[in-house]
């Protein structure tokens, strides 16, 4: 076969975007599948959430949450039956939930990009959604985060769907799909707030009388689910001051009313477009802006859909009832890659077409090289990408030959030791005991000729503070456990060890 021939039978097939997409779309499974194999020690928030899920049962998971932990009441049934079914408290079973989001949001999202995009720009936006390091990651968290990226992309393409097609089935799912939805998702109502504006409008100018009534029930039926879940599961959280104060303190999660409001926008800006850990913000930022300019004057309705439901959560941020911060918008990241999916789609379709080529080449490269860099790491390395592995610690200190008798648990992992401790065997006797630097202090005055303590989750401030106090007691480190966000060390009197 000639060199000729071979490019015409064998091109299209292996460069053509539909293979790629099918290549891609593989990966990005495999990536959430290995994330969740890594089988990571739980962190603080996940143990706390852990906690609630484990020790209370289906009604009781209505109520509000101890540990500073709040989730939608679906999420924690769906959590609480998972354990129940597998007969099982590990990780993996409290995981199961939000893998299982992460996957089907990815299936979900390249339909989304189906209706919004051509093949070329389908494959942009699979990749870019595909190999997100934040995706990823939080794919294989015990938290409903990748949970509300699952509802992002199923309201999203809804929408689509009803702006496109008049199909009686695609309405009647508008109004049953969405009820179940705000069970399952907070962000929920900002992003049915789009596709009812727009689904409303549209039937209203198209003089639809039959689609102006299925969304008005639809709309009906989303508010009385609504209320039916704050009265239930929402109403006490909304008066968690401590949350409040937490994300505020902490995120500087709710908008400023005044002066202040333009440069807190920025800023928010900023830390949405980083979120998805794609690109710098130098492509991220005109990309984004682009997008939002050629969806608009392509199509005022895929737009709404698109851009409504950061503009909604803005002014819920602005009225304190839901903060703009880190995790939280996570559910806008599909929104974020769509419009700079679009952005090089636009890119390749200039009339100048090496031009083109070249920049959307450039910008494509500049987004992907971290993430295909952060995923190559995380199979190469994966021991690096732990948050707090607490786990392994506790487990090397019960095993330990030395002071066995003596263990404390620095109280800021109070929530670590209890799951591992009460769900999975660490511990059997009861031997660790949980103090605080009060607590130390008095133990220094009672002379025990040796112990451990295990930190976890604790500044490098308090942890110093607190050797500082066990230095002065005349007390010195002779093994140390370090692992990722947590340690360990067994300190001796210096009369015994001199």
């Amino acid at each position: 076969m000639t060199m000729r021939r071979f490019r015409a039978t064998f091109s299209p097939i292996l460069f053509s975007p539909i293979p790629l997409l099918y290549c891609v779309l593989s990966l990005g499974l495999l990536m959430r599948v290995w994330r969740l194999l890594m089988n990571y020690s739980l962190w603080l928030d996940e143990s706390s959430l852990a906690l609630n899920v484990l020790s209370r049962n289906f009604s009781e998971l209505t109520e509000p949450l101890s540990g500073s932990q709040a989730a939608p009441v679906l999420f924690l049934w769906l959590s609480k039956a998972t354990t129940v079914i597998s007969d099982s408290d590990s990780e993996l079973s409290l995981r199961l939930v939000p893998f299982l989001s992460g996957l089907a949001a990815l299936l979900v999202f390249y339909f989304c990009c189906k209706q919004v995009l051509n093949n070329s720009g389908t494959l942009i936006g699979l990749a870019l959604f595909a190999f997100s390091p934040s995706l990823i990651d939080f794919s294989a968290e015990a938290k409903q985060y990748s949970t509300d990226v699952f509802v992002s992309v199923v309201v999203a393409y809804i929408g689509f769907l009803l702006i496109s097609t008049q199909s009686r089935l695609i309405l009647l799912a508008s109004i049953f799909i969405p009820c179940v939805l705000v069970w399952l998702s907070y962000p929920t109502p900002f992003l049915l707030s789009a596709i009812g504006v727009v689904g409303i409008f549209q039937a209203w100018l198209r003089k639809d009388k039959i689609k102006v009534y299925y969304l008005s029930v639809a709309i009906f039926m989303w508010v009385v689910s609504f209320i039916a879940f704050y009265l239930i599961s929402l109403e006490e959280i909304t008066r968690r001051q401590d949350l409040v104060d937490y994300w505020q303190e902490m995120h500087d999660a709710f908008m400023p009313l005044g002066g202040g409001s333009v440069f807190w926008l920025a800023s928010k800006g900023k830390e949405l477009l980083t979120l998805p850990a794609l690109g710098p913000l130098v492509i991220m930022l005109p990309m984004a802006l682009a997008g939002v300019i050629i969806i608009a004057l392509r199509d005022w309705r895929q737009a709404l859909i698109v851009l409504l439901p950061i503009f909604v959560t803005i002014a819920a941020s602005a009225l304190k009832m839901y903060p703009f911060a880190d995790r939280l918008i996570l559910f806008l990241v599909p929104q974020v890659i769509l419009l700079v999916a679009i952005s090089v789609e636009a890119l390749l379709m200039m009339k100048w077409r090496h031009v083109g080529l070249i920049l959307s080449s450039i910008a494509v490269s500049a987004l992907l090289i971290h993430p295909i860099r952060w995923s190559a790491a995380l199979i190469l390395r994966p021991g690096t990408f732990e948050k707090e592995n607490f786990r392994d610690v506790l487990a090397k200190v019960l095993n330990s030959s030395e002071c066995r008798s003596r263990i404390f648990i620095y109280e800021s992992a109070r929530n670590h030791y209890s799951y591992y401790h009460l769900y999975r065997g660490f511990d059997n006797d009861g031997t660790a005991k949980v103090v605080s630097q009060l607590e130390i202090r008095n133990l220094v005055s009672e002379r025990p000729s040796c112990f451990w303590i295990l930190y976890c989750h604790v500044p490098k401030v308090r942890e110093d503070s607190i050797t500082e106090v066990l230095t002065n007691g005349r007390y010195r480190p002779v093994s140390h456990i370090s692992k990722i966000g947590a340690d360990a060390a067994l300190y001796i009197i210096r009369e015994r060890a001199e």
